[in-house]
């Protein structure tokens, strides 16, 4: 009842815009009515018909009053407006889907299937007018809802395969065939597609789907290429995917083409279809049908993960259903299967490949002959320089042996096969390096120091050998990827063997892309650190053969001669073999732990040699492998490895240089032991002192050797002043020669003396009255006693004393000297006589080395005074023989004259007034030079305009850039300091005073404090005559 009602009220509500429809359309038709009145009428039966109640209560007679008045809009459609043919497919589609459902008559749907194709055909347009996309889109919709309906009876079903439809379907998969490859519209796309796979699915004569095949595969695999004119989204990709894959598998299916035995019923019908369907049209159509896949697999690399998971339905129902049929299409689908299981996103691919490959060894055999040739295309694919082959090829390795090892053993000649084309690839890729000057001498200055090499991290990794640029990183990305797939799999260590094996008998190229692909299959592995178990769990010689330990072993034997041996150093080698060595100590180092401390004494000289190249990648290579090492062998730093071997470092430089090695490797490594170690290594250092001076006095005539030994004797002192209270001082304070300033005499000072005076003449008549004295039991004492005293002192020492304290308190003295202390001294004293070598960098490196020893030397006058007296001779004329003339090759340098002022003031600092009488002596030509420099320096424009700037000179000329300008500020500096620390002649301070007051204004602060302290009235007369000095006349 309650049925009855509602169906009742759906009629209620379709009957008014139903009759309106149909007398409107009567009206149209002789001209009464126009479009917009037929189109509003359509638009009130759609609405109604889209109501839930109407379409809860349709059924089969309901759609039939409904359809009446739309056959009066389909009779007329060449006069009518696109939309509306548009609402009434729209209408026709909902009485389909929800009045008629599967009871429509096989007729009914027949009539509908032709009106269809004729308005998405055009056939109903005036004029032969194109239909629009969404008159198209419709109309292939309600095809598919027929389509389906039809097939839900059995009855109707037999109209799709009935011979006297032929031409209906045919007509209608041409017509969708054609929009699937010409259509713009992703809706018409879309739709015909889903019409075309209904048709498919709903034929089940073989006959039929074999004569629709050749075209239909031939349009999707034309539609499914990529190209930019007809571009289709993912979801129209997909869908020709799925129809073709339903296509092939209800024609070639196994089972279809290889049919087990029939029944007796069915015999003559199955007769009938192998007769028309032999064996050569089964060999025309798997050619054919291998061509289209071959086209249709390059869809593997498409970035939606639908078109992806579509095309590997395609694949698995080749394998799955078309085994035998398609046979010769196996490789093809197998390697695109290899290729779609290599994303993150494929798993379920992954595991229903796996399962096919277990039941089907054959697909087992093509897997293996895949990886085979893919491996001997790796040389090929790397000279591309395109990095987008490289990424697919390593990742089709990498997903083939992954599937593999899930099905099968990897055998170790597959493995040997893909690191022989591997190995061979990269040779391509990357042929050796160029020669590099590994050894060039460098400043020490430019050497790295402890901050620098701490600040890489120790938990860094190397920079990459290979792969370095950016556009080579997907590959390296892909083959890192690769490698890690093995270990997971556990078959690094095997890779590694087939890659050690391969060092004996390779050249150098491979011999570097062997061990790099050993390293990496290594450094991927789990478990750094040595473990025993890996050799008491191998099972005989082959388990120990490729146990992790073992193999690393062996790796670190081949490759610890490219460390250390001279031959692979030379212009000719390869760098990256060097480079690939510390990488190797490196990881032997943590797989040893503190075990691997006594092969320091074999790889720490070699690394640190490095440190002093003008290769800037092997350096930092040098300088990460030596922190790795640090904290692999457990040590707190660095700093603290290298003073733990600072023993076996200096032995070995000490053994160099005694085996007359002029090599700079030995200089260059103990510059680098001083320097990352700093002061407290210095100490030590004593022995090696006598070898560098024996080297120096053998090897004088070798510049570069004495340069490089003496910037050793540089950084050490260099380093000492750092921290001087830890290695030289030793709580000696700094000597305070900076002379007070002379203050007048006051009515006191005056009174003070004169009582002095009467008590100095009342003791000597004393004395002249007391007896005399007997004669000395001992020498006198060298110290002279203070108060007066010395007559009743020296009495009772000869009288009643021990022996003089002098002797033994300066050994005393001399005793609690530092070892650094005397270390330094001694290297001050014998750089005395290299001062005079012919090459101008050796003797700056000397004088800048005296100027930073002189300071810590001077806190023990006992030891700097005679110092003074050898460095005197050597360094004074270095500064007097500089000539300001210009293209004077005779004279010393302008660096090396400023280098010399620079020690002369920083020993007047030392000596203080010890300095009085070498100042009166050089001080007529100190000042004659320094009337030469100042008298060529070129006035400017300004001091040509200004009267006041010929008597004022600006200081800022004596900081300037052009030698002779250096020079006159050295003087300036040095004149400076003899009058702050030295005691002068009245008249040498006079004509100082003259010398440098014009220096005063400005940014001289320095003179200007010397002049004034010295004599403050000079200054205060003289800024008074330049003030009251008459203009210069214009």
């Amino acid at each position: 009842m309650a049925v009855s009602h509602a169906r009742q009220q759906a009629f209620q509500q379709l009957r008014p815009p139903c009759v309106e429809l149909s007398a409107i359309a009567l009206r149209f038709k002789g001209s009464q009515a126009t479009v917009k009145q037929v189109f509003h009428a359509l638009q009130d039966v759609q609405r109604a018909l889209e109501s839930p109640n109407v379409q809860a209560a349709l059924d089969a007679k309901l759609a039939e009053y409904a359809f009446f008045p739309l056959t009066h809009i389909f009779n007329s459609a060449q006069s009518l407006s696109s939309t509306c043919l548009e609402s009434a497919i729209r209408c026709v589609i909902i009485l389909l889907s929800k009045g008629w459902r599967s009871t429509i008559a096989p007729e009914m749907g027949k009539q509908l299937l032709i009106l269809m194709s004729l308005l998405a055909g055009g056939q109903t347009r005036p004029g032969g007018e194109a239909p629009t996309a969404e008159i198209k889109a419709l109309a292939f919709r309600c095809v598919e809802v027929i389509v389906q309906q039809l097939t839900q009876k059995d009855e109707a079903h037999q109209l799709l395969n009935d011979p006297g439809s032929r031409n209906i379907i045919d007509q209608l998969v041409y017509l969708l065939l054609e929009s699937v490859t010409d259509s713009e519209s992703d809706n018409v796309q879309l739709a015909s597609s889903e019409a075309l796979h209904a048709i498919v699915s709903s034929i089940s004569s073989r006959m039929t789907l074999a004569s629709l095949l050749p075209r239909t595969a031939s349009s999707l695999t034309q539609a499914l290429r990529t190209s930019t004119k007809a571009r289709r989204t993912r979801k129209v990709l997909s869908s020709y995917l799925a129809l073709l894959r339903d296509l092939l598998r209800a024609v070639l299916a196994d089972d279809v083409v290889f049919p087990p035995q029939a029944s007796a019923t069915d015999t003559s019908s199955q007769d009938e279809q192998l007769d028309k369907l032999d064996d050569s049209w089964l060999r025309a159509t798997t050619e054919q049908v291998k061509i289209a896949l071959t086209q249709v697999m390059r869809l593997r690399s498409h970035d939606h993960i639908e078109v992806r998971d579509a095309l590997a339905d395609l694949c698995l129902m080749v394998i799955g259903d078309c085994l035998r049929s398609l046979s010769d299409s196996l490789p093809i689908t197998v390697e695109t299967l290899i290729h779609l299981a290599q994303f993150d996103d494929s798993a379920s691919t992954k595991s229903k490949v796996e399962f096919l490959m277990t039941s089907q060894p054959v697909l087992v055999d093509i897997l293996k002959e895949k990886l085979y040739n893919w491996c001997r295309a790796l040389p090929r694919t790397m000279r591309t320089s395109e990095d987008r082959p490289k990424v697919q090829l390593f990742g089709q390795i990498r997903a083939a042996l992954s599937l593999l090892s899930h099905v099968a053993e990897v055998s170790e000649q597959a493995l040997s096969k893909f690191a022989g084309g591997l190995i061979e690839g990269l040779n391509v890729f990357h042929p050796g390096s160029g020669p590099a000057e590994l050894f060039t001498e460098q400043s020490a200055t430019a050497l790295p120091s402890l901050s620098q090499l701490q600040t890489v991290n120790a938990s860094e990794d190397f920079r990459s050998l290979l792969f370095e640029r950016t556009s080579e990183h997907g590959s390296a990305h892909e083959l890192r990827l690769a490698l890690d797939s093995l270990t997971t799999l556990g078959y690094s260590n095997h890779l590694a063997r087939v890659c050690v094996d391969r060092l004996a008998d390779a050249v150098p190229a491979e011999q570097f892309t062997s061990a790099w692909l050993a390293l990496q299959s290594l450094s991927g592995s789990r478990g750094t650190e040595f473990n025993a178990d890996s050799f008491i769990e191998a099972e005989g010689t082959e388990g120990l053969r490729v146990s992790k330990p073992q193999i690393v072993s062996d790796l670190y034997a081949a490759a610890l001669p490219w460390l250390v041996d001279e031959e692979y150093r030379g212009e000719s080698s390869d760098w990256r073999l060097v480079a690939l060595a510390i990488e190797v100590a490196v990881l032997q180092a943590q797989q040893l732990d503190v075990s691997y401390r006594p092969e320091l004494l074999e790889t720490l000289y070699p690394m640190l040699s490095l440190l002093g190249g003008h290769n800037t990648a092997l350096r930092e290579h040098a300088m990460t492998g030596l922190n790795l090492l640090a904290t692999a062998c457990q040590y707190p730093s660095t700093s603290h490895m290298l003073i733990e071997n600072a023993d076996y470092l200096i032995n070995s430089v000490g053994m160099k240089l005694n085996a007359f090695d002029v090599t700079p490797q030995a200089p260059h490594v103990l510059l680098m032991t001083v320097r990352l170690c700093g002061a407290r290594i210095v100490p030590q250092l004593d022995d090696l002192i006598g070898s560098m001076f024996s080297a120096l006095d053998n090897f004088h005539g070798y510049p570069r050797l004495v340069e490089a030994l003496f910037q050793v004797l540089r950084v050490m002192v260099d380093e000492s002043k750092k921290r001087p209270n830890l290695t030289i001082t030793n709580g000696m304070r700094e000597p305070e020669h900076y002379r007070q300033a002379e203050k007048s005499s006051s009515l006191n000072d005056i009174l003070d003396d004169l009582v002095r005076r009467r008590t100095r003449k009342r003791k000597i008549m004393n004395e002249d009255d007391a007896a005399p004295a007997r004669a000395p039991q001992k020498p006198w004492t060298d110290e002279v006693l203070p108060n007066q005293q010395v007559d009743q002192d020296m009495l009772q020492t000869d009288v009643d004393g021990p022996e003089s304290q002098t002797g033994p308190q300066a050994k005393e003295e001399e005793n609690k000297l530092s070892k650094s202390y005397k270390l330094l001294l001694s290297i001050a004293q014998s750089a005395v006589p290299h001062l005079t070598s012919p090459s101008p960098q050796v003797r700056q490196t000397l004088l800048q080395l005296l100027d930073e020893v002189a300071p810590l030397l001077a806190m023990d006058e006992n030891s700097f005074l005679p110092l003074i007296n050898s460095v005197w001779p050597v360094v004074a004329p270095r500064l007097l023989a500089y000539t300001p003339v210009v293209d004077d090759n005779e004279g010393e340098t302008a660096y090396n004259a400023c280098a010399a002022a620079d020690v002369i003031a920083t020993l007047c600092r030392g000596a203080g007034s010890f300095m009085s009488s070498r100042i009166d002596e050089i001080f007529p030509l100190l000042k004659k030079l320094f009337s030469d420099v100042e008298s060529r320096r070129k006035p400017t424009k300004e001091s040509k305009r200004d009267t006041k700037s010929l008597a004022v000179r600006d200081y800022s000329v004596a900081t300037g850039r052009s030698p002779r300008s250096q020079v006159l500020g050295a003087l300036i500096r040095l004149l400076s300091t003899i009058l702050s620390f030295v005691r002068l002649t009245d008249d040498i301070g006079d004509q100082i005073v003259d010398m440098l007051v014009p220096y005063c204004g400005g940014v001289g602060q320095d003179v200007e404090r010397a002049l004034t302290w010295y004599n403050a009235d000079a200054v205060w007369l003289w800024r008074e005559k330049q003030s009251h000095a008459p203009p210069e006349p214009a």
